[in-house]
């Protein structure tokens, strides 16, 4: 490794000491005249440049070619806007989120959240047998002991409204722990945190979605806070958005991507899907940041986070 070090940085040395000379002899042609001296030591530059040292490589390379990945930079560099055309032929343009965006990216995060009170209220019942098993229970125990059909006939209503009561309470909950957290300082959190970015896509000179990537480790970044005007869906923006995170994590030299989602509807399985993700694992009973614990609220509210991962 030391013969392969020194036969890479050897002619490096000696080219950047030959430019050395030549920079003095310009300086002192332009005082003295020397034209002689100046074209022989351009020469001489010429000849190092493209004999001695035909591979001239940087620091960077170097480290590459002895087979260590340079370290993720501090300032991470600034990642260039992306375009793609939707499906009606009009641009999307994915760049880095900017203050001036802040009211947008809340009122399509906010929204996105309240669209899952009812996904996690009533779709997500279909996934959590537990939880008909209870109810079942309870409406049988009910029937022996008040033999009352209309009160048994109104207790799947009575276990609807509070499902999603205890749903929309628990989502106000991640709500208010999400804006005191990253979402009430995006600039601090992922725009100036070595490693996080976060991204806003632009259809028709309008913000119609966000993404963030946050740095977990070494070789693992998290794609989180994915959400799209509802407007805009199935325009290829939730497409764009997540194709953001992958080369961010591949222009840094991330081994893998990871998600979690909450999330019950088909749609944002199968873009999850498109993009390369698969399941990992899934944590039943997920405790939802902001979320109380109470009593009730653990009969009525019960959710499945998926874990996903992108190699």
């Amino acid at each position: 490794m030391k013969g392969n070090l020194e036969r890479l940085i050897n002619p490096t040395i000696i080219f950047l000491d030959c430019r050395r000379k030549l920079e003095y002899r310009e300086r002192t042609h332009a005082r003295t005249g020397g034209t002689q001296d100046l074209l022989a030591a351009r020469q001489q530059c010429y000849q190092v440049r493209h004999h001695a040292a035909p591979s001239f490589i940087s620091k960077t390379e170097i480290i590459t070619k002895l087979g260590k990945s340079p370290p993720h930079q501090t300032q991470m560099a600034k990642q260039p806007d992306t375009r793609l055309k939707d499906q009606n032929g009009q641009t999307i343009l994915v760049r880095e989120f900017k203050l001036e965006d802040k009211a947008e990216v809340h009122r399509i995060f906010h929204e996105g959240l309240m669209e899952m009170v009812p996904d996690t209220a009533f779709r997500g019942l279909r996934h959590h047998p537990e939880s008909l098993l209870l109810y079942t229970a309870v409406t049988v125990v009910c029937f022996a002991i008040t033999m009352c059909c209309w009160l048994i006939g109104l207790l799947p209503a009575i276990v609807v409204c509070m499902r999603y009561f205890y749903s929309r309470r628990v989502m106000g909950g991640y709500l208010k722990q999400a804006m005191s957290a990253d979402m009430g300082d995006m600039e601090g959190h992922y725009m100036k945190t070595p490693g996080s970015c976060l991204w806003v896509a632009e259809l028709e000179g309008k913000v119609v979605g966000a993404v963030a990537a946050v740095r977990l480790s070494d070789n693992v970044v998290e794609l989180l806070r994915m959400c799209v005007d509802r407007s805009y869906r199935r325009c290829g923006v939730g497409v764009v958005l997540g194709q953001k995170v992958l080369q961010f994590a591949e222009a840094h030299r991330y081994a893998s991507v990871v998600l979690g989602t909450t999330a019950y509807a088909p749609a944002a399985h199968q873009l999850y899907k498109r993009l390369g993700f698969h399941c990992v694992g899934v944590t039943n009973g997920y405790v939802t940041p902001g979320s109380s614990r109470s009593f009730l609220e653990q009969i009525f509210y019960r959710c499945l986070k998926i874990h996903s991962k992108a190699d």
